[in-house]
């Protein structure tokens, strides 16, 4: 079960939307309604969803995924995955971007601290770190920036999805920068 924070957003999206179709049984968090009509998870083992604070994907006549097991699911490993979203402006404040920095900061921060909590192999916490994603939003905020340079949703939503999986199982403590060519 993958339960995604702000999933309404472009990368929350990118990512319900890269597990799903691995397989995973999806749940959406969202604090806000979605600027789109519901929602519908695009994976059969997702069903249908509709926006609310916490909305398991499922649909009538089948029982909700949060009882289904995530892909390899045999395994003996410990299957709980935290991956944190920070931002590569975590590591250098720029003019400007102070609030913003030190917000990030803490995130990398938490996923430290709950890394070290966590070693005793119930759960591996790990941290991606983008740089500029590619969104609607960005490119209306940045006009003339090279936005080929950025970094996709959907490729950010790859690297949470391998973090989430069995071969990232090994990898624990980890702050990911994801960059792109900024």
């Amino acid at each position: 079960m993958a339960l995604v924070t702000g999933a309404f957003g472009a990368l929350g999206r990118a990512t319900v939307q890269g597990l799903a179709a691995a397989g995973w049984p999806a749940c959406a968090s969202t604090t806000r309604p979605p600027p789109w009509p519901p929602w519908r998870a695009p994976s059969p083992n997702s069903g249908a969803s509709t926006p609310s604070s916490t909305s398991p994907a499922a649909s009538p006549g089948r029982p909700s995924p949060v009882a289904a097991p995530p892909p390899g699911a045999a395994s003996t490993r410990p299957r709980g995955r935290i991956v944190n979203v920070g931002a590569a402006a975590a590591g250098r404040a720029g003019k400007g971007m102070g609030a913003y920095t030190a917000a990030k900061s803490g995130v990398l921060r938490l996923t430290e601290a709950l890394a070290e909590e966590l070693k005793d192999g119930r759960a591996t916490v790990n941290a991606v770190l983008p740089s500029i994603l590619d969104t609607p939003a960005n490119r209306a905020e940045m006009g003339e920036a090279d936005a080929g340079r950025w970094v996709r949703p959907e490729a950010l939503a790859g690297v949470i999805a391998f973090l989430l999986s069995e071969a990232g199982a090994p990898i624990h403590g980890a702050a990911v920068p994801v960059t792109g060519r900024v």
